[in-house]
Parts: structure tokens; sequence; C-alpha cells
């Protein structure tokens, strides 16, 4: 988003009645939010372990998909082991509803208080040479609370899909660009601390382009792209040893652009103690002439990643929904 647009009523509202009734809902959804997550952190992570533990046993298919994934990546674990890390993941799961409100509501001077950084010299080093950075973040659970911390860092940007719902929509949109919504009510509701440091957004059926000219302009991308899209410019590379649809466009922005890749995480600590940011070093001799050679080595970097925390992994989704041609379906029919 262009800075002399970052004050610009949303467009997102401008045809809807946001009091209309089929929107209460929303709107007592988002103020119990904001009113839960100005609890401790200790006490949200006592409170997310509950949720996670209703929803392992309550959404019997996602439980069903996570299991599949842990086993197919961890063959070598024993049952009781897979059981526990079930239980972790979904735990972790259930932390992570309030980890975005955290982000959203906290001031920068609390946020530092909670987030450890690792790692920051690799980034740094980057962008004192002059080039822009793909921060490429695995789907850990907090990865919503990453980017909002990220772009206190650095400017920032990062594509998404819009939500359906109208209401929620603006409102992700003004916490994470503080760009107005239009309706007063909502932006009180979702105002933070970071009006200076918005974390910029391209709604991704935009296509290339606005990745490329924000890259170009100055700006850092975080870029979460280990999620299944089916067959449209992805190639099929291995992670964690399975054929798995992976997006090709990484190597396109990083030729494009002259960027630098830097694998990064944000970790939950245990029992609300914070959080772990993590820059991992620079991925070398990226990108190559080769999709396939390029999206391997982006999977064997996010691998490494969730092989140190994997009960933070988002293994609800079907990441190897998408098979090669010939190849029997991954999950059972009807997950």
């Amino acid at each position: 988003m262009a800075e002399s647009d970052a004050r610009l009523p949303s467009p997102i509202l401008s045809d809807i009645n946001a009091y209309s009734p089929r929107y209460w809902l929303t709107w007592v959804g988002l103020v119990s939010w904001r009113l839960v997550c100005k609890l401790p952190l200790p006490m949200l992570s006592a409170l997310g372990a509950v949720i996670g533990d209703i929803l392992r046993f309550t959404i019997k298919r996602r439980v069903e998909v996570a299991d599949i994934n842990i086993r197919a990546c961890f063959p070598e674990l024993d049952a009781t082991a897979r059981a526990r890390l079930l239980k972790d993941s979904f735990r972790s799961v259930g932390q992570s509803v309030f980890d975005t409100g955290v982000a959203s509501w906290s001031s920068f001077a609390r946020l530092e208080r909670l987030v450890e950084v690792q790692g920051r010299d690799h980034v740094d080093e980057i962008i004192r040479n002059g080039r822009p950075v793909i921060l490429l973040s695995p789907h850990f659970v907090s990865c919503g609370l990453g980017g909002l911390f990220v772009s206190q860092l650095m400017p920032v940007f990062a594509m998404y899909k819009a939500p359906r719902n109208p209401v929620f929509h603006a409102a992700y949109h003004h916490v994470c660009t503080t760009q107005p919504t239009g309706v007063a009510l909502l932006d009180w509701i979702t105002a933070n601390g970071r009006e200076a440091s918005p974390l910029g957004l391209a709604e991704h059926r935009s296509g290339l382009k606005p990745v490329i000219r924000n890259l170009r302009s100055g700006r850092h991308f975080y870029y979460l792209p280990d999620q299944d899209l089916g067959r449209r410019q992805t190639v099929f590379a291995p992670f964690f040893g399975i054929a798995t649809s992976t997006v090709a466009a990484g190597s396109r922005f990083t030729a494009l652009t002259d960027a630098v890749v830097v694998p990064m995480a944000i970790w939950q600590k245990p029992r609300g103690q914070g959080y772990v940011l993590k820059f991992d070093e620079p991925v070398d001799n990226y990108p190559s002439a080769d999709d396939i050679e390029d999206a391997t080595m982006m999977n064997r970097r996010i691998e490494r990643l969730v092989r140190e925390r994997p009960d933070q992994y988002f293994w609800l989704h079907k990441r190897f929904k998408s098979r090669p041609q010939g190849e029997a379906r991954f999950y059972p029919k009807g997950l």
C-alpha cells in the first residue's frame, strides 16, 4: 500500500451496512476477542490449551488430517510419541487463537518484552547491503503474530486471502495496515499501538506484480509458501521425503528483484513465557535455473525449522492433497 493512501478509508465496507444484524455476531466476537487478549499471556496459554483439547475432541476430520500428516512426516515415532505430538500441536493451535490479538493490541514495548529475537544479524547485513529480503516463513501456528511483529523491525508486506466476512475482513485489514475502515466504531475496536509501522498487504489474486513492485520499492516480503495450492504455478518437490505440490514463484521473486531468502520461524514459549522469533541463515545459491531444484531447497529449509518445533507446525492443513499424475490420493475420500 502506498504511503499516500495509508489514511484513506478502506473500500471494503463501502457497499455494506456494517451494523446489519447479520454481522452482530462478528461484532460480539471482535469485542470479546479484544477483551480476552488483554489477559496476561500465561492465562491465555492455559486457556489456549483448553481450547486445543476441545478442538481435538470435536473437529475429528482435522484431527485425522493432522494424524495422517504426522505419521507420514515422522514414521520413526511410535504411537505414544505421535499421540503426544498431536495433543501438543492442538494446544499450540488453541493458544494461536489469541496470538494475533496479542500482537494487534500490544504496544511495541510490550512485544519487545514478549518476543526473543534470534539471528537478527542475518537480516540486518542484507539490508545494510541494500538488498530486499524474502522472509521464508512456514505456517507455524503463530505466523500471524510473526508478521505483525516483524513489521515493527523493518518495512514488510505479505500476501493474504481476503476473508469472506466483510466486517472481519475490514477489521483484519485495519489491524495490519492501520488503514481506516470508514466505520468509526470498528476503527476504535481494532485500534492498536503500531500506527507508525503497518504491515502492508497484497491480495493473492493480484498476481506477481504487487510483490515485485513492493520488493523493488524497499519493502521486504513476509512469505508463507507452504500450502497446497493445487497444480497452478507449482512443481512437485520432496518435503519430509514426500512429493509435495510446491509454489514455484519464490525463485522468480528472487531473480527479478535481487532479493535474498532468509528462512524464519515464530514459536510459542512454554506456559505463556513469550515467543521466539528466529531468523535462520540465508539460502545460498538460490535461485538456480531449475524450478524443482529451487523448490526442493525451499522445502528442505522449511523442514529444518519444522523439525526444531514440530508441535507448532500447522498440521491441520492438507499439505499433501495434490498428488503427482497417477499417484493415489493421500487422504481418505471425504476428509
